[in-house]
């Protein structure tokens, strides 16, 4: 797959807003499922990997950077596929 452009909120709401998810090109991108949800992402720009905690601030249902928190980056690990579950075992 494809890396965001770069390791920031605006390019993470970029990177998920291209993804297609559905059966036709440009019919479906990654949005939340109910306006309430929270989801922790963790998303490469090929050269970093950061962590991302998106919240439906706004109650839309559409992922945009300001539903997007950047919690972490991590030098030195370029793919995000590197990390697994196991990875965030104690995370809170």
């Amino acid at each position: 797959t494809a890396n965001a452009a770069g390791l920031t909120a605006a390019n993470l709401a970029t990177y998920l807003a291209d993804i297609e998810v559905g059966t036709g090109a440009g019919t479906d991108n990654v949005q939340f499922a109910n306006a309430d949800n929270v989801a922790y992402i963790v998303f490469s720009d090929g050269v970093g990997t950061a962590l991302a905690k998106v919240d439906d601030a706004n109650g839309d249902q559409v992922i945009d950077a300001a539903d997007i928190a950047i919690i972490a980056t991590f030098t030195g690990i370029t793919d995000a596929s590197d990390l697994v579950a196991a990875n965030f075992a104690d995370f809170a």
